[in-house]
């Protein structure tokens, strides 16, 4: 799984002042992804809550086992956050 915001992520935003937070997953190689959730947020949001309420959403859907990597830029980095899917075997 890997993430991703802001309008310059492959799409025209719908207006300016708007951008997503993509959850998506892929190969290891790399060789397709899929989406498996997006948000459309107003511009000044800040996308790492956002992330994590997607993550949550996911691992609620599918259950505990299933994310194997989280790959995230370091705007994303959140020590508690991460400490809390680790430990709740995401």
């Amino acid at each position: 799984m890997t993430a991703a915001f802001g309008p310059e992520v492959g799409r025209k935003a719908v207006h300016p002042e708007t951008g997503w937070v993509e959850l998506i997953h892929t190969d290891e190689a790399g060789e397709f992804f899929f989406f498996v959730a997006m948000r459309l947020v107003s511009g000044n949001a800040h996308e790492s809550p956002i992330l994590y309420e997607l993550v949550e959403e996911f691992l609620q859907t599918v259950g505990p086992g299933v994310m194997k990597w989280l790959v995230v830029d370091r705007g994303f980095l959140d020590g508690e956050k991460m400490a809390h899917l680790k430990t709740r075997g995401g």
